[in-house]
């Protein structure tokens, strides 16, 4: 439907006007909750629709899931990386995305493939323009994630200090990053395969599924995220419209990444296929219990440290 498309394109504008038009302070308080919530909203409806519905008003919100959780992950990296930065990040995670995926389907590298038509409208007649979208939000998601990794107590890396340790850093917070996008796409590519998302010519042995894919997943992310943490690395840390993150902004991105997990989950229960569940369960489950401990230890620390200030 055409009015979907334009609801969406209208969701992402809104979603890059309100960063610029809001201070960070009342973004972080007021707008991101609120965003949130509607965002919330998509994702049930999206379930129900997996699941069914029958209802215009619900599947027309569960249309809207995708576009709003990259409308979510700008807002959410405009308080955490700032304005300057959130531009960098999302022109270097679109155009990877794309040019990754022209190259696939054009020239079968990581196994021949082509996108069922239904998902129009394509770049160039060859890649839908909502898998360029999901590779950003996934780039962003799996960057965000390796960053809670750090929340231990080290430092994002920076050039201040040994130039080899701030190599190995980016190297493993990057290499983390594409296992983190490739722990997404084991229950997601066997599903939407199986629903003829896109269509492998040659099959594989993955369900149907080339080992090479999944070698790509990891390696688009890991260059995504090794460029922009490079980037990082040289530039001053606050561009003016920084925030301190809080226990709910951190949450968010964990559970956009459990939200994931659901919706393929329901997916493969609906279809009848229990297996991609437990792939999903073992490939992120044990993430979003690394990064749920480490992110309530974080927070409670905190609390602590200042219930014994005062």
């Amino acid at each position: 439907m055409d009015i979907l498309l334009y609801l969406n394109w209208f969701i992402v504008l809104v979603s890059i006007i309100l960063i610029f038009l809001f201070k960070p302070t009342k973004l972080k308080k007021t707008v991101y909750p609120m965003y949130f919530a509607f965002f919330v909203v998509t994702f049930f409806c999206y379930l129900f629709t997996l699941m069914g519905s029958k209802v215009l008003i619900i599947n027309m919100l569960g249309a809207l899931w995708t576009y709003t959780a990259f409308g979510l992950v700008l807002i959410h990296s405009s308080l955490s990386l700032g304005n300057r930065k959130t531009i960098v990040f999302f022109i270097i995670a679109l155009i990877i995305g794309l040019v990754s995926e022209l190259l696939a389907v054009k020239y079968g590298y990581l196994g021949r493939y082509y996108y069922n038509p239904e998902l129009r409208p394509f770049f160039f007649g060859m890649v839908p323009i909502m898998s360029v979208f999901s590779w950003a939000t996934i780039i962003y998601l799996s960057y965000t994630i390796s960053n809670l990794m750090l929340k231990a107590g080290i430092k994002k890396p920076d050039l201040k200090g040994n130039k080899l340790h701030w190599l190995i850093l980016i190297i493993l917070l990057s290499s983390i990053s594409g296992f983190v996008a490739t722990s997404i796409d084991m229950i997601l590519d066997p599903v939407v395969v199986a629903g003829q998302g896109w269509i492998w010519i040659d099959g594989g042995p993955y369900y149907g599924i080339p080992i090479n894919n999944f070698v790509g997943w990891f390696f688009v992310t890991f260059i995504a995220t090794f460029l922009f943490r490079l980037y990082e690395s040289v530039k001053p840390k606050n561009d003016g419209s920084l925030t301190k993150g809080s226990f709910f902004t951190t949450l968010s991105m964990i559970l956009l990444f459990v939200m994931y997990f659901f919706i393929y989950a329901v997916s493969a229960f609906k279809m009848g296929s229990p297996e991609y569940i437990l792939i999903g369960v073992t490939t992120m489950g044990p993430l979003i219990l690394i990064t749920l401990l480490i992110t309530v230890l974080k927070f409670s620390g905190k609390k602590l440290e200042q219930n014994n200030r005062s």
